[in-house]
């Protein structure tokens, strides 16, 4: 027969690992269920339309984000906007925005774009470097 402090001491023991388990569960899905911008980009040299950034705002999250804005921002400690306008976000869904050298009219060198953010409506920002186009963008003709 169980001895009393054992037998509670093995249901405490359980409850404990139970608890816990729950706890991580609610956690992660907290984590997973707000919403969250990813960035990326993309340099292209096309022959006519010349050189461009490709910037991809993906939503991350579950939840429906607004994308507010994307600014483009410089080494000299400047920023441009160059899209400014409410776009819902379901999960998993992108918004593809192209970004000219042309229409920036402060830089004539890629080089001088250090980052793309995007802002949601609650006011997070979201950065995407072009440092890691540096290759791309110094082994392409302009």
């Amino acid at each position: 027969m169980f001895q009393p402090e054992k037998f509670s001491d093995y249901v405490s023991m359980i409850a404990l690992v139970f608890s816990c388990a729950s706890l991580y569960l609610s956690w992660r899905n907290y984590v997973r269920d707000r919403s969250h911008l990813k960035v990326s980009l993309d340099f292209e040299n096309l022959p006519k339309q010349g050189s461009r950034f490709e910037v991809t705002v993906t939503n991350d999250g579950r939840r429906t984000t607004t994308l507010v804005r994307v600014d483009a921002l410089f080494w000299f400690r400047q920023r441009e906007n160059f899209f400014e306008q409410e776009t819902a976000l379901t999960e998993g869904m992108h918004k593809k925005l192209s970004a000219p050298l042309a229409r920036f009219s402060s830089i004539s060198n890629p080089l001088a774009i250090r980052a793309f953010e995007a802002v949601d409506s609650v006011g997070h920002k979201y950065r995407a470097g072009t440092l890691r186009l540096l290759y791309k963008i110094i082994t392409t003709k302009i």
